[in-house]
């Protein structure tokens, strides 16, 4: 690991030399950025200089290489100017092109950065309620964990993810049930999803009933953090929920 990190510092400082990263194709910006995040390589000067030639390359770039470089940044925790929004533009203006990884790439980036972003979050969650035959139920609960804090203009496209999600609760496995329980109880309290209280009160129900007999399968870590989030929780008149 000593020996990436060294020889990604040493990569970092021959792309960073002028004019060597306006040269690069945005697949290659976007391949650099991602093999740095993977291994969890930050070259400050380098992502400064990528993100600059992102935005001006933005309108060249094909879904893989937004979702990569919003992937990477996000990943990396690396703070941006107005490359996400920038970004989130054109990917707004090509989602029916994006494949599912992708676009699951893009929502689970753009939740960890911009939250507000309500526009992109609106048309991404109705193109996914288009095609959930696509997703897992693991990626129904992890598209539901990623969209329950985010600010939304059209809430029902969330319900109608999460009642996916509940339509096939007897295939989630243990792990992904706890994910899908925990984010149903954030997306009690999203301002953005106040109008939908019933119907999440009504999935955190059958969640909890899916997930009761197969409490003894979960992992220790599954079972912390799923009881830290239920006694965390309270209900809008002010009680516990009661675990």
């Amino acid at each position: 690991r000593a020996v990436d990190s060294e020889l990604f510092e040493m990569l970092g400082n021959v792309a960073v030399e002028e004019p060597r990263i306006w040269m690069f194709k945005s697949q290659e910006l976007s391949n650099t950025v991602w093999a740095f995040a993977t291994l969890c390589c930050h070259h400050p000067q380098l992502f400064s200089k990528v993100e600059k030639a992102a935005v001006v390359k933005r309108q060249e770039m094909v879904p893989q290489n937004i979702a990569n470089i919003l992937w990477a940044y996000a990943k990396l925790q690396v703070p941006t100017s107005h490359m996400f929004g920038a970004l989130l533009q054109v990917a707004c203006s090509q989602l029916s092109q994006y494949k599912r990884q992708e676009l699951s790439t893009v929502i689970w980036s753009a939740s960890q950065v911009c939250p507000q972003q309500a526009e992109f979050f609106g048309m991404a969650a109705r193109l996914c309620c288009h095609r959930l035959k696509e997703f897992s139920p693991n990626a129904i609960a992890n598209l539901t964990r990623d969209l329950s804090c985010v600010e939304m203009n059209e809430p029902w496209f969330f319900i109608t993810i999460m009642k996916e999600g509940t339509r096939r609760l007897p295939h989630f496995d243990p792990g992904a049930l706890c994910i899908l329980l925990r984010d149903a109880l954030k997306a009690s309290k999203n301002p953005s999803l106040s109008s939908c209280w019933d119907d999440i009160s009504e999935a955190l129900g059958l969640i909890s009933e899916n997930l009761a007999p197969r409490a003894a399968r979960l992992r220790t870590l599954e079972l912390q953090d799923t009881s830290e989030a239920l006694f965390a929780q309270h209900w809008p008149d002010g009680q516990p929920y009661p675990a």
